[in-house]
């Protein structure tokens, strides 16, 4: 599938802010942090240099990252209906000869529960994410710009501390860009984190 078809699939991150949103013309918001790192990954990169052919291979991924979002729910029976967010982390990107790059991802998106309980919320997500990736070996490889999308649960540990595990898959859209602009640089892959979530 071409990455023009795509594009439609950067629409689905917005939606589910939106979708939050309207689910219920009755509701509270709260505001909320969230941390969480990349515990398991299946990466993979590609570097394409257009008529020279282009390389791919598998890529260990790490991330942390800090969220910063709203908890919305039902004003009638406190039911947690989703959360819209923004999450700025760090990445680190090697291969398999132990040469890597680093970069920043900041995502934009949500996630909206399922089913929810008292304490065990399960969640469908989707973010837009934008990948800077830092210099390699003087070369600047642009920022990627993909979307990501997930399944996890939160599990509540008290009042306002949440336990949260989740997987998600990163779609490339547009390709990060050499300067000078001669290489694509793609990565896209499957990521298992874990992490806490602070309700304020």
């Amino acid at each position: 599938m071409t990455r023009t078809r795509l594009l439609p699939l950067a629409l689905v991150p917005i939606l589910v802010p939106a979708l939050v949103g309207c689910t219920s013309t009755n509701t509270t918001d709260s505001p909320h942090l969230r941390f969480d790192i990349a515990a398991f990954e299946d990466f993979e990169g590609e570097f394409d240099a257009g008529s020279f052919g282009s390389v791919e291979g598998d890529l260990d991924y790490s991330s942390f990252r800090v969220g910063v979002g709203i908890l919305q729910r039902d004003a009638e029976t406190a039911r947690p209906i989703g959360r819209a967010e923004l999450a700025l982390g760090f990445a680190n990107f090697e291969d398999e000869f132990g040469d890597g790059f680093d970069g920043f991802e900041l995502a934009g998106g949500g996630r909206y529960f399922l089913g929810a309980s008292d304490r065990v919320l399960p969640y469908l997500s989707a973010y837009a994410v934008s990948t800077f990736f830092d210099d390699f070996a003087g070369v600047d490889f642009g920022t990627q710009f993909g979307v990501a999308f997930g399944a996890g649960v939160e599990i509540a540990t008290g009042s306002h501390f949440s336990f949260d595990a989740g997987v998600d898959y990163l779609i490339p859209l547009v390709p990060g860009e050499t300067d000078p602009g001669a290489i694509d640089v793609e990565v896209d892959g499957l990521a298992i984190r874990a992490g806490v979530v602070i309700d304020l």
